[in-house]
């Protein structure tokens, strides 16, 4: 599967919102798609409570250009440097700095000393994405051909649920459960095939389409 599920390295931050569009923010019940060129987009969530922490993420693609050292990067123990500074300070540009305000201090956090750093960037951390050459995640019994390894007596072959693309949030609960079920054998009990789309299913065909020369198509094709 090296060549169907390809490891992208992303970056994630914590940030304490401005003061002048703290008050705007509290509720926690937004959130944004932030799109600064024809490639890529930047993300934003809060979390909700006195602090609204701004979870701010992206940076991979700026100025229409993919950040190509992260595609195919397994090492979540570092960061890109200029990543990191795009998602340090881009959140005042896109609010204007004008409706963002003053900096925000560690002295209002919720809780006290919670570990977060002192100024507006609280954290910043990475994480390896599995994205799928077909864009889908790939969920079931691994056909020996693929595997390389025979099923041999008493033995259930392999399973997986993996390439959601960092859609894992919008996709891992059902996907888990179908899998359960194909383990377990009742998929027709549980009428699967009914609320499951087929194209997540693992199949010799499947993987024989879906290569890594059509994603970059589809990664480029600005």
């Amino acid at each position: 599967m090296r060549t169907k599920i390809l490891p992208v390295r992303g970056h994630m931050s914590a940030q304490r919102p401005g003061r002048a569009l703290a008050a705007s923010m509290l509720s926690g019940a937004r959130s944004h798609v932030l799109y600064a060129g024809p490639l890529g987009y930047d993300y934003l969530t809060q979390l909700p409570g006195p602090l609204g922490a701004l979870l701010f993420g992206g940076g991979a693609a700026q100025a229409g250009h993919m950040i190509l050292p992260e595609v195919g990067c397994a090492d979540d123990a570092g960061m890109n440097m200029g990543i990191a500074s795009h998602i340090g300070g881009a959140l005042p540009e896109y609010f204007g700095r004008a409706n963002w305000g003053a900096e925000d201090v560690q002295d209002r956090d919720e809780g006290g000393d919670l570990g977060w750093d002192e100024g507006r960037v609280m954290a910043v951390w990475t994480g390896v994405l599995g994205i799928s050459a077909d864009d889908l995640p790939w969920v079931g019994r691994i056909p020996s051909k693929i595997s390389g390894r025979a099923n041999g007596a008493g033995v259930e072959g392999e399973w997986m649920a993996a390439g959601y693309s960092g859609e894992g949030m919008a996709h891992a609960w059902m996907c888990g459960s179908a899998l359960a079920y194909m383990i377990l054998g009742v998929e027709d009990e549980m009428k699967v095939s009914e609320w499951f789309p087929a194209v997540y299913r693992v199949s010799e065909t499947r993987w024989k389409r879906a290569t890594l020369d059509r994603l970059g198509e589809r990664f480029f094709e600005f």
